[in-house]
């Protein structure tokens, strides 16, 4: 449960705290765990959208993606740039490549060279 990308769906006492944190005009009723990344409050639409394409674009940083609506949260106040830290995660841990040693080995042989097999 470490690394996993949970959509909650908050009771009436878990929004009251998380209104409390967050700014008691904010509308919110779910929260989107993000692993150890952080935890992000908002309403159903704006959980879920971020639910829905986060669980596909990085799914190599998650073990498991569900919804639950029992969760037991250790704060409630919305964690910093969530998406730059997923983002810099999910490019360390792809392989690095030069893109221009790659173009200069796959040199493009001419139509003499092609012919005659040079």
């Amino acid at each position: 449960m470490e690394n996993d990308l949970v959509l909650v769906a908050l009771d009436v006492e878990q929004i009251a705290k998380a209104k409390d944190e967050n700014g008691k005009r904010k509308q919110i009723t779910h929260a989107l765990v993000v692993g150890n990344y952080g935890v992000m409050f908002g309403t159903e639409k704006q959980c879920m959208k971020y639910y829905s394409v986060w669980k596909d674009i990085f799914k190599d940083l998650f073990g498991k993606c569900y919804e639950t609506d029992q969760y037991h949260f250790t704060t409630y106040t919305s964690s910093g740039n969530v998406v730059m830290d997923l983002i810099e995660e999910s490019d360390r841990r792809k392989p690095k490549i030069d893109f221009i040693e790659e173009a200069v080995k796959r040199e493009k042989k001419g139509f003499w060279a092609k012919l005659f097999g040079r």
